[in-house]
């Protein structure tokens, strides 16, 4: 590596880490990876400031890099030590995966079809400051050099506080290890067949649980199995005083009603694993604030209590796999939502209706996600959303077919003041050869402040135009296409080359000057001595004195006074004095000439410029 190149990467060293954290969250996790290879101090300082969403997946325990983040720790394939009677030293040696994140590890993922007590026991020994432990081992635990009365004994003198425990609980003993770690746990999901969920009911050490997620698997009906006791199962889910949130991944519904049904204090509640969902169940729970399912249809009550017993209290409805629902109902149970996902409703037919219930009675909500096929189908709601809705802040538009008319569309929700963040799902988009022209339709506005100009928007917004028009013309594969439309400020450039160089006097600013009296604008000017200039210098002022590009005065101590290079002032130059609004009519009719001139090149007349024509 070139020296000097070496010592620009090492002034990044007195960058504050707060400095950089703002660079790295712009940008991608690719483009950190590539930039952690430019000096030392980058790799520490992005392993450093992005260890809560970096998952280390080790192939190997040994020759490891330090600058690494050790923090979330996925064992599966790094081939961890595994146990053997020939050799005693099992216990004493450590990996080097393990001295580095001794003092780091607070996630370890283990997913493997076999695994030894031993290896469970070097895990949260060698870990103490695990908080979150995902073991999915399929097979029963074996062990080489203890019994499992013998594990669980020891594991008591180091014992980690796990408080986060997902794991598959397939034989006895892995409920056992779940048990053991029940007195802290505020978070668990288990996967447990049905022959063993009597086991696990039986543990009346989760105390602290918030947050259960139950997946029961099993090819029978739970009321079938002789093992299962109903009321142990509610007795159960009652005993835990502090859980908020449950996850219910059982396929059967009338077990799932009768659950919801002995009165549980939560206040999130998923349902999962079931074709159909009846949310007239719901009215059991009447804390409930967040309500899940991945079901396919939704019934609401067969006896209309949907007009008598609305549920004010439900505020989030995430419905995001149903294809059948009845929405008017839907909004009439739930009148206060502030959040609702419906992203594979099949509602294409009528769409316009659907659009107006939400929009009409459903004021409350903030985030929104709707499959709307084509937007013209609900052009006259979404063109309307602008003035309803007035504490929206997210729309997410799926399966959207977007057309050319429908920018306008796009355009009106974009007005909206409180709206940060619309979100469009197209497939046509996706398959399109230029699928990055997307970027630029939050853009695209209906309405064009021309004259009078409120708002100086200065070189950073043109510099980010540019860059955003040279980007999406590069990755879109039509870069010469887009420079056909920037012939106006080529020749610009080419027209303000004698003073981007430096071969003329450059002043600061460059903007027609503006006469109160008159209220028109004249040539902005620059001076200098022709004496002063180097060679280039006066061989440009010749040049354009010639062909007439600038006008130029002359006094008697030799200073010359010219016009700045700009085609704006050229424009003037032409003119005369002109008012702000003729001015800019003038340059938008230039532009828009240039802009014709280019489509006659790239498609009339391509065969004489292009060497293959799509």
């Amino acid at each position: 590596m070139d020296l000097n190149a070496e010592q620009q990467n090492c002034l990044f060293d007195r960058l504050p880490n707060e400095v950089l954290r703002l660079i790295f969250r712009q940008l991608k996790f690719a483009d950190l990876l590539q930039l952690s290879t430019v000096c030392h101090r980058w790799n520490q300082v992005i392993f450093h400031h992005c260890n809560d969403s970096i998952l280390f997946k080790p192939e190997r325990c040994d020759n490891l890099c330090e600058d690494r983040s050790y923090k979330h720790l996925d064992l599966s394939v790094c081939g961890f030590p595994v146990p053997s009677k020939a050799h005693p030293e099992y216990w004493f040696e450590e990996t080097m995966l393990e001295k580095l994140a001794r003092c780091q590890a607070t996630s370890v993922t283990m997913c493997q079809h076999d695994a030894h007590l031993e290896q469970l026991f070097r895990i949260l020994s060698h870990f103490p400051r695990i908080d979150s432990l995902n073991w999915c081992i399929c097979s029963k635990m074996q062990s080489c050099t203890m019994t499992h009365k013998r594990f669980l004994s020891m594991l008591q003198n180091h014992m980690p506080c796990v408080r986060h425990l997902s794991i598959l609980c397939n034989f006895v003993n892995s409920i056992d290890l779940l048990m053991d770690l029940a007195p802290n746990l505020v978070e668990l999901h288990v996967i447990v067949p049905g022959r063993l969920l009597c086991k696990l009911c039986k543990c009346n050490q989760l105390g602290n649980l918030q947050s259960l997620k139950l997946e029961v698997d099993t090819c029978t009906r739970l009321e079938r199995l002789k093992s299962f006791r109903f009321n142990e199962f509610i007795t159960f889910l009652k005993s835990l005083a502090k859980l908020q949130k449950l996850s219910l991944g059982i396929d059967d519904q009338a077990l799932i009603a009768s659950i919801i049904g002995s009165g549980l204090d939560i206040k999130e509640l998923e349902i999962t694993k079931n074709r159909e969902c009846n949310l007239g169940i719901l009215r059991g729970l009447r804390n409930l604030e967040v309500f899940r399912t991945d079901s396919q249809y939704i019934h609401t009550d067969k006896n209309f209590q949907d007009f008598f017993r609305p549920m004010p209290q439900v505020t989030v409805v995430d419905i995001d796999l149903a294809v059948n629902v009845d929405i008017e109902r839907l909004a009439l149970m739930f009148p206060d939502l502030k959040v609702l996902r419906m992203r594979s409703r099949l509602n294409w037919w009528s769409i316009s209706r659907e659009l107006f219930i939400v929009f009409s009675m459903l004021h409350n909500l903030e985030e929104l996600s709707l499959r709307v096929g084509s937007i013209s189908n609900g052009m006259l709601e979404l063109f309307e959303l602008k003035n309803l809705l007035p504490k929206l802040r997210k729309i997410t538009l799926a399966d959207c077919g977007v057309e050319p008319p429908d920018l306008t569309v796009l355009g009106s929700i974009l007005r909206k003041p409180t709206l940060r963040k619309l979100h469009i799902e197209s497939d046509r988009l996706r398959r399109s050869p230029v699928p990055t022209s997307s970027y630029i339709i939050p853009g695209v506005n209906p309405v064009c402040e021309v004259y009078p100009s409120q708002v100086f928007v200065g070189d950073t917004f043109n510099y980010l135009s540019g860059m955003t028009f040279a980007v999406v013309g590069i990755l879109g594969h039509f870069s010469k296409t887009v420079l056909l439309f920037f012939i106006p400020q080529i020749i610009n450039f080419v027209y303000s080359v004698p003073q981007l160089f430096r071969f003329i006097p450059c002043p600061r600013h460059r903007l027609p000057k503006y006469d109160p009296g008159s209220d028109l604008l004249h040539c902005s000017k620059t001076q200098f001595r022709v004496g002063d200039l180097n060679l280039l210098g006066r061989v440009c002022f010749a040049v354009f004195r010639t062909l007439r590009l600038i006008r130029c005065e002359e006094s008697e101590d030799g200073v010359v006074s010219c016009n700045n290079f700009t085609i704006i002032n050229f424009a003037i130059l032409l003119t005369g004095p002109i008012r702000e609004d003729r001015l800019n009519r003038l340059l938008v009719v230039f532009q828009v000439v240039c802009s014709l001139f280019a489509f006659a090149i790239r498609y009339p007349l391509a065969h004489y410029f292009y060497d293959t024509i799509n």
